[in-house]
């Protein structure tokens, strides 16, 4: 192909510019040379305009620019296919270009195939069909793993790409598969608290016009000390990667409860309740659907919504503390908010009920329970309990106060307790006799 290629342009017109010498009037010389006119404004004023940009210069060229090359050379030298190799990509493209009067770009009709690219590289190929919020996110977001068995599709006039306007008829799809990938959804701003990332994940990925869809089949959550949490599935997607890109994520995972409390502890949940999951510790398996929604202009203002689903495990409340066992319900929580349905569990031998929520103003748990005597012996064996048998119901009440600390109402009728001390301690186990507590803590 080399022996096609010409003379340096300039050679090839020597023999024109002689020709033309020869006229009466000489020559009119439009070759190279130095600029005598004043620069127009509409160029100053879009050179002006363009150094206001607050983003890296695309290194490699913009898609229609690389999509250009390939095509030129299908068409000015008979090559139909075009290869790209380095570091981080391994691609190979064919199809066809063709120039329309109505569109100096023109018409491409090209497939490819992307045997392998890296994820940490993905944000700089997809200039075209990204603002720059969205290739920020991609940069700091997808920090491993890689894309291969990747499909791509480019046809139509390339003026209307991405093709996204009423009217414009194209296609731009990308489809493939990915492995041993990492994603920080919403990477932390410096000294603040974040929700743990993904990694090892496996999985596909589509991109449509201007929409990007990923299900991950497995991968594991990863915590700040090196909890591990199983990923069942997530399904991710950003409807538009130009306007306004709003990334919504619905996982679903299952793991050991301890590991899960030890992600907890890093989260801005466990801030905005003073610390509590620092206290609690847990066993047995929870089930945790996840949803995210985040706004890639302010991915560090992520909302979450998730469930943890109670099925037999148990929960201490503290060192030293009795446990709550057999736990049998959901906790709804979100950002800063935890709603107790309905759990059901046993607590000292009895059976409770605790439903309410903490985190939001006004916000309580009620626990309604039986006391048992026997299951509150074997916990603490302190003289009194022997004068005491049998079990009663109470209602117990817990508020957090304005001193960042809790407020709790204790009632019970105590019937159902026989005690046998002297009047007027002493009491029939039928007999009633209204019992109340109040107490307060405060952050000290």
């Amino acid at each position: 192909m080399l022996q096609d290629l010409p003379d340096y342009p300039w050679d090839a017109m020597a023999p024109y510019a002689k020709r033309a010498a020869e006229h009466p009037d000489g020559i009119v010389d439009l070759s190279i040379g130095s600029p005598v006119d004043p620069t127009p404004a509409v160029i100053r004023e879009a050179l002006a305009h363009a150094t206001d940009a607050h983003a890296y210069p695309t290194t490699i060229g913009t898609f229609g620019l690389r999509e250009a090359i390939v095509a030129w050379f299908a068409r000015r030298r008979g090559v139909t296919g075009l290869t790209i190799d380095n570091p981080h990509l391994q691609m190979s493209l064919a199809g066809t270009w063709a120039s329309l009067e109505a569109d100096p770009l023109g018409q491409v009709d090209l497939k490819g195939t992307i045997s392998q690219l890296s994820a940490s590289h993905l944000h700089q190929y997809l200039t075209p069909v990204t603002d720059d919020e969205t290739r920020h996110w991609l940069r700091d977001a997808l920090t491993k793993g890689q894309f291969n068995q990747v499909t791509l599709a480019l046809k139509g006039e390339l003026s209307q790409f991405p093709f996204t306007q009423p009217g414009e008829q194209g296609v731009f799809e990308l489809k493939g598969q990915f492995k041993g990938l990492s994603v920080d959804y919403a990477p932390p701003q410096a000294k603040e608290l974040s929700w743990p990332p993904l990694s090892e994940a496996i999985g596909q990925l589509e991109i449509d016009k201007v929409s990007l869809a990923m299900q991950i089949d497995s991968g594991t959550v990863l915590g700040w000390k090196g909890e591990r949490i199983a990923v069942q599935s997530i399904r991710a997607g950003i409807p538009n990667l130009l306007v306004k890109p709003i990334l919504s994520i619905e996982a679903r995972t299952q793991g050991q409860a301890k590991d899960y409390l030890g992600l907890l502890r890093g989260t801005p949940l466990n801030a905005a309740m003073g610390n509590v999951f620092d206290q609690l510790g847990a066993t047995g398996i929870w089930q945790v659907p996840l949803g995210l929604e985040i706004d890639l202009a302010q991915p560090e203002q992520a909302k979450v919504k998730g469930q943890i689903v109670l099925a037999g495990s148990t929960v201490t409340l503290g060192e030293d503390q009795p446990a709550l066992e057999n736990i049998q319900g959901t906790l709804d929580f979100s950002n800063t908010v935890v709603r107790a349905n309905q759990i059901a569990a046993r607590f000292l031998g009895g059976d409770v009920v605790i439903e309410g929520v903490v985190g939001e103003p006004g916000g309580k748990i009620i626990i309604e329970g039986n006391a048992v005597i026997a299951g509150m012996r074997e916990y603490s064996n302190q003289p009194a309990f022997g004068a005491v048998k049998g079990r009663t119901k109470y209602r117990a009440q817990i508020a957090q106060n304005t001193k960042e600390g809790v407020d709790v109402v204790l009632n019970s009728s105590l019937e159902g307790l026989a005690i046998t001390l002297p009047a007027p301690l002493g009491k029939a186990a039928q007999d009633k006799v209204p019992l109340g507590l109040r107490w307060s803590t405060q952050k000290v």
